[in-house]
C-alpha cells in the first residue's frame, strides 16, 4: 500500500483485506487508491466492490456505479 501500484494491485489489496475481515483497512486502502487514481471512470470495479461491501465512501461525488 505504502508504493502504490496499479489499479488492479489496489483491487486485490481491498479485496483480501475485506475477505480477512479488515473493513477499516480495506477502507483505508480504498481511500489510497482513490486517490492514485482519481479518474472514477477508470475505477468502476473498485467502486462497485467498495459500494458492495459498505466502504464506500459518502462524500465521493465521483463514484458512478455500473
Amino acid at each position: 500500500r505504502s508504493k502504490g501500484g496499479t489499479l488492479a494491485e489496489w483491487t486485490r489489496l481491498v479485496r483480501s483485506q475485506l475477505v480477512l475481515g479488515e473493513t477499516e483497512k480495506a477502507r483505508q486502502s480504498y481511500l489510497g487508491a482513490r486517490a492514485a487514481y482519481p479518474d472514477a471512470s477508470k475505477r468502476s470495479q473498485l467502486d462497485n466492490m467498495a459500494a458492495q461491501a459498505g466502504i464506500l465512501e459518502a462524500n465521493a461525488p465521483d463514484v458512478t456505479l455500473k
